[in-house]
């Protein structure tokens, strides 16, 4: 009788341990999240597009079905990004991050090339507008002299050349050693540069293309594509192409900036680069599993399994279409309490 009692107390005992010790589980478990930042300049924070949703940030943040810690700043500088993560007011957001993305450093030399362009054409205000405004109001002596003088002080200009040394052999790399301090684990994408004028020619004399893509290059020489602490997504190759920037000759605009295909393009690369998996949602299937356990059908089994079950037994979920599920995981064409057991005890271990 007291072995009876004995193996009565150690099943009370034991199924209480399961039960408790899979709450525990359950109350803890954040695997099906995915904490997303994002740092960065005019790009990333999505400067002149008509739908915020279109910016490649946002999409990768639906890919990743989540909500998406954005910091990027127009205009920002790789310097300016330091700044601001030596203020340690995004310290807590990367401790936790699971994906951060980098789109940085561009205006490291877009910022003085710009301003060497408006030197020269005497332009005050806007870059973009005010190119636009000489070139359609300069006579045509003018526009000769002048293109001639950008031709001569574009090319192995000292100060952009300084630029790119500076964000290749000290901002860059601070910035990555600054995050990978307050976070070893997490995945990392950075977007390299593209030429916006790639094929631009401006007067038939001076290809700004061939002259923008010398800095370009030379920024994109600092990031490392066999790094093991970051992922390079490499949109140099993509964007050698028409149609994806607001530049338009025909208007003479040279707004360098991505249009909302051009953000796709960047998204989509972006997204390959990154092993992440996308936040599940409670009850996503799209079919039955051969692996045991496997509720949901995800791939595999865990507390998101017992949660959805749990979830359906209490009423508290109806699928759309309950064929898709493995509810009954003890196959024994009923589903009930003794399937939420067998799938703890399984978790556990215990089977």
């Amino acid at each position: 009788m007291n072995n009876n009692l004995n193996r009565t107390l150690a099943l009370v005992l034991g199924t209480s341990m399961i039960f408790n010790s899979v709450i525990n589980i359950s109350a803890n478990v954040e695997d099906n999240t995915v904490n997303y930042v994002a740092f960065g300049d005019s790009i990333a924070y999505g400067y002149g597009l008509d739908n915020s949703k279109d910016c490649c940030i946002n999409l990768v943040s639906d890919y990743l079905n989540t909500d998406v810690s954005n910091y990027a700043i127009n205009g920002l500088t790789s310097e300016g990004l330091i700044a601001l993560l030596n203020t340690g007011d995004y310290d807590d957001d990367i401790i936790n991050a699971d994906v951060i993305t980098l789109t940085i450093g561009s205006n490291d030399v877009l910022q003085p090339f710009l301003s060497i362009v408006s030197n020269t054409l005497g332009i005050d205000g806007d870059i973009t507008t005010g190119i636009s405004q000489w070139y359609n109001t300069s006579n045509p002596i003018e526009k000769i002299k002048t293109i001639q003088t950008l031709a001569q002080v574009l090319p192995n200009n000292e100060t952009l050349e300084i630029a790119c040394e500076n964000f290749k052999e000290n901002t860059f790399p601070t910035i990555i050693n600054d995050i990978k301090e307050l976070n070893p684990d997490c995945e990392i994408v950075v977007t390299n540069f593209y030429n916006p004028y790639y094929d631009v020619i401006i007067g038939g004399t001076l290809n700004l293309g061939d002259i923008t893509d010398v800095y370009i290059q030379e920024l994109n020489s600092a990031l490392d594509t066999s790094s093991t602490d970051y992922k390079v997504a490499n949109i140099y190759d993509d964007f050698n192409t028409t149609g994806l920037s607001n530049v338009n000759m025909d208007t003479f605009n040279l707004d360098p900036h991505p249009n909302t295909q051009g953000h796709k393009v960047i998204a989509d690369t972006i997204i390959k680069n990154i092993t992440t998996q996308p936040a599940s949602d409670i009850g996503t299937s799209i079919g039955i599993s051969n692996i045991f356990g496997d509720v949901n059908d995800d791939g595999k089994t865990n507390v998101l399994d017992l949660l959805t079950l749990k979830k359906y037994l209490l009423g508290l979920f109806t699928p759309t279409n309950e064929k898709t599920y493995n509810f009954d995981v003890n196959q024994n064409n009923s589903i009930n309490s003794a399937d939420l057991l067998v799938l703890k005890k399984y978790l556990l271990g215990l089977l």
